[in-house]
């Protein structure tokens, strides 16, 4: 809790359920529910506040070349307002984005020095904003990113409900021009047809 007493503990070395090899990183959701980088057995666990095990995402391989093997060493785990889980790969210098469901939506970053390049990162946390601070290990430094992930139907809405008076009031402006141009032209071809029958009517 706040004041440092230990409330709970659980866990021991190994690749069942409830085990773990070397984790390195841990995030709750909204629920209180704990996602656990579970890094040496390729995988995330996932916890209830009474320490049940609730969920996983990963099987632990056989070895680096397994198939089955979703991560190169997955390591920092954070996750974003609409909780998306994100976790950096220190093999692979990437991270990994997936929904709440574990569906993986992106996989961004690749190993090298300039900005936007990850050599070996260790650790992630999420600033708002889609920015993230990641743990740049062998860079020797901390980058903060934007990551672009695939928007919600949350998201997508606000976007178009925010343009939606503007699109209103560009509509209303087209059609008052258009409705005035052809008053105009209207007029003008009454105007010229007037004009053209009396210069050809005959006189006397």
């Amino acid at each position: 809790n706040l004041k440092g007493d230990l409330i709970n503990r659980w866990g021991e070395q190994g690749s069942r359920i409830k085990q773990f090899q070397y984790p390195n990183g841990v995030v709750s959701d909204s629920k209180g529910n704990l996602f656990v980088s579970d890094t040496q057995n390729s995988r995330i666990q996932i916890f209830n506040r009474k320490s049940d095990s609730i969920g996983w995402l990963g099987t632990p391989p056989k070895d680096m070349n397994d198939s089955r093997r979703i991560f190169g060493l997955n390591m920092g785990i954070t996750m974003d307002s609409n909780e998306r889980v994100y976790v950096v790969d220190a093999f692979r210098h990437s991270i990994h984005a997936f929904d709440y469901e574990g569906n993986k939506i992106g996989e961004f970053g690749s190993k090298g020095e300039f900005e936007g390049q990850l050599n070996y990162p260790a650790g992630i946390t999420y600033l708002g904003a889609r920015k993230f601070a990641i743990a740049d290990k062998w860079n020797d430094r901390v980058q903060v990113v934007r990551l672009g992930t695939p928007a919600t139907a949350v998201e997508v809405g606000e976007q178009v409900w925010s343009w939606f008076p503007y699109a209103l009031l560009l509509l209303l402006t087209l059609t008052v021009v258009y409705l005035t141009m052809r008053n105009r032209r209207a007029r003008k071809s009454e105007e010229s047809d007037s004009d053209e029958a009396g210069y050809w009517e005959p006189m006397g």
